[in-house]
């Protein structure tokens, strides 16, 4: 499968660290992959993650060495959903996103609506953000990044903070829309049920960054 997404000899150090977090990494995924890295806590994955969407060095300053094959347009899914809103209300909230599209103003409606059916969020579009349930908000979070159209998805742990069946509901969602859109997502996960079993790899970390 040829290269979609990756990195050669890819090493990090943050500049308040002396070791490197990452030492001489090398992988790559094809587009439409499914992929899970696994590995302890400290082990890296992460700041891959962060390096691979571009968050490294983009809004995070590091010393990176090495190859990184990026796609142009990527979406972060983290654990906490909260740290991604910066509107009031949902509508609002997936209008942001389209707007980093140029979409119309007069076309935003039905594209709001649509994204919303897509996700589940079977709620009114001027509901507070600050009135959702954890995993009503993840779902709100997945609605904006499909708004963006983004060539990969990225996941950092995205139901950490979700209670069992709420987290469950959130991989099925996600089942979902790779089913239906065949796009490439990249996760870090520490909680398996529900998401190892439609992965199409997984990536092990030893602890060191490799």
């Amino acid at each position: 499968m040829r290269s979609f997404l990756g990195c050669s000899n890819l090493s990090v150090r943050f500049y308040h660290r002396p070791e490197t977090v990452l030492d001489r990494v090398s992988l790559s995924i094809g587009q439409g992959e499914k992929v899970l890295i696994l590995g302890p806590s400290g082990s890296g994955k992460s700041t891959l993650l962060s390096v691979l969407s571009g968050i490294i060095p983009e809004h995070i300053e590091a010393e990176v060495s090495g190859e990184v094959n990026r796609r142009k347009s990527a979406g972060v899914m983290f654990q906490d959903p909260d740290s991604q809103f910066c509107m009031l209300h949902v509508d609002e909230e997936i209008a942001f996103s389209l707007e980093n599209r140029s979409v119309s103003p007069k076309d935003m409606d039905g594209i709001i609506s649509e994204l919303m059916e897509q996700v589940g969020l079977k709620i009114d579009k001027k509901t507070p953000i600050e009135t959702l349930s954890g995993g009503m908000k993840q779902r709100l979070a997945l609605a904006c990044l499909l708004a963006l159209e983004p060539e990969v998805l990225f996941f950092d742990e995205p139901t950490a903070q979700l209670d069992p069946a709420s987290r469950k509901d959130i991989f099925a969602l996600l089942r979902n829309v790779s089913r239906k859109s065949g796009q490439t997502m990249v996760f870090v996960e520490h909680v398996l049920d529900g998401c190892i079993e439609w992965m199409d790899r997984l990536i092990l970390f030893n602890g060191k960054g490799q």
